[in-house]
């Protein structure tokens, strides 16, 4: 439902209706008329799997909407009116300041689903949320649709986000160490049902469930986030990037890539400017695990201890950035690949440079400059001379425990000198200085990594 809400509201369509007064009209909201007998009615809370949307139409004649997808997220608060004899719901709600109506065809009501179209949206089937329970990380509850159902089969049970809650066969549910509101899906044999597990606080997700890309393929990452629109660099880069235009928090999503692996390793949300940090903090403080604060950036964890999950969220109050990584960076730093090598770029043109990374953020002199790919730099300058690369640097991030960086250097490279005084460091890419082909040098002072090319 939402591709059309999507739609009135980036276009401003205003779509008209009709009202109660004919003589043939069945317009109630939720209720069934008096003297008749009860029908079926779509009073109740319901969800579409497609697009991750949940709406709860009232009793009263008011309803609430809402979904979450790599596109946006967003909450819908407005009045509904059924005319169950010729199949017609009219929602009513304010967006901008001014009241917006949209018509839909209501069919194949049932006891647990319904189709609703329009005539520029095709069909889109609600199934219903026969069962919702809050429950406490570790806490298990069983699913009691089987009992109050007598008449009907579960043929299986599934969780939509195991991170949050998983489901076994017998239908007992145990909230497994993440925060947040998932949905459990019983496949009986007459349709689907739905289950809704909220682990803490019941809010609007604020962005897509990122923690969920971080290990994905090339391939599958970029399908799933296909909707978010033009990819940059798509292909085999190391970074891709996405432009939100609907977004009310997100200005720009991109992902990066493990070099070798070509998986998700890292995500980085570039969040809107005029979005309150209260509003960012709460959401965050409610969703995840507090590990620590320093430097202007508060590191969370997705389950309550770093072992146990699957990625480390990190808000840059300065970059207004959330950052999801991967644990291991983390857990075994000097075991993984903290940041990407550019040695590959060495010798070769600046054309080659644009195709492998995309277009700079700016150009300075002989340098192209690209934004850092790893929370620990600002910035990565390519210097070129007589046409080509003879080095590249990163430039430090204020605050970075350079014993991070050197312990990893020395994982990978061969450790070549220090000079103390100066709070320099050389390292070979090879054990024989005669084969080396790069140099890598540390600046402490100027906050610098270099890697020069000597051939």
């Amino acid at each position: 439902m939402k591709k059309i809400l999507s739609f009135l509201i980036a276009s401003a369509i205003t779509v008209n209706f009709s009202s109660c007064g004919e003589e043939d009209c069945d317009h109630v909201n939720g209720s069934t008329p008096e003297g008749e007998e009860e029908t079926l009615s779509i009073v109740g809370s319901w969800y579409e799997e497609a697009e991750n949307e949940e709406i709860r139409y009232n009793s009263n004649g008011t309803f609430y909407d809402r979904y979450v997808s790599p596109r946006r997220g967003a909450e819908t608060e407005g009045r509904w009116e059924c005319d169950y004899k010729n199949n017609k719901l009219t929602w009513t709600y304010q967006f901008s300041g001014q009241t917006q109506f949209s018509d839909w065809t209501l069919k194949n009501l049932t006891e647990f689903s319904f189709v609703i179209s329009s005539e520029t949206v095709a069909d889109h089937k609600v199934e219903k949320i026969v069962e919702t329970y809050n429950m406490e990380v570790g806490k298990t509850q069983q699913i009691q649709f089987a009992g109050n159902y007598p008449n009907k089969t579960v043929k299986s049970y599934m969780s939509k986000n195991e991170r949050l809650a998983s489901v076994d066969a017998n239908g007992m549910i145990t909230a497994t160490g993440e925060k947040g509101t998932t949905y459990i899906k019983l496949e009986t044999n007459d349709g689907n049902v739905w289950v809704k597990i909220i682990v803490g606080d019941d809010c609007l997700d604020l962005w897509y469930d990122c923690v969920s890309i971080i290990g994905m393929d090339y391939a599958t990452m970029s399908n799933t986030l296909k909707m978010l629109g033009e990819q940059s660099n798509p292909g085999d880069s190391y970074s891709v990037g996405f432009v939100h235009t609907l977004h009310e928090v997100i200005e720009k999503t991109v992902v990066f890539l493990c070099q070798k692996e070509k998986t998700v390793e890292q995500i980085q949300l570039l969040l809107k400017k005029s979005v309150p940090e209260a509003k960012i903090l709460s959401y965050m403080d409610s969703h995840y695990y507090k590990a620590s604060e320093e430097n202007g950036r508060i590191l969370y964890t997705t389950c309550n201890d770093i072992e146990s999950s699957k990625a480390v969220v990190a808000y840059d109050k300065e970059a207004k950035t959330v950052i999801f990584e991967e644990k291991e960076h983390y857990l075994h730093p000097h075991k993984t690949e903290l940041w990407p090598s550019y040695t590959y770029l060495l010798n070769d043109t600046r054309d080659k440079v644009i195709s492998a990374l995309g277009e700079p953020f700016y150009e300075k002199d002989q340098y192209i400059v690209y934004r850092a790919d790893k929370i620990l730099f600002d910035h990565v300058y390519f210097r070129f001379k007589s046409g080509k690369v003879d080095a590249y640097f990163f430039t430090i991030k204020e605050g970075t425990d350079i014993k991070e960086i050197k312990e990893y250097l020395n994982s990978e490279y061969h450790f070549l000198r220090e000079d103390k005084d100066k709070k320099e460091s050389m390292w070979i890419n090879s054990e024989d200085r005669n084969s080396a082909t790069v140099d890598i040098q540390l600046y402490e002072e100027k906050g610098q990594l270099w890697y020069f090319y000597i051939g």
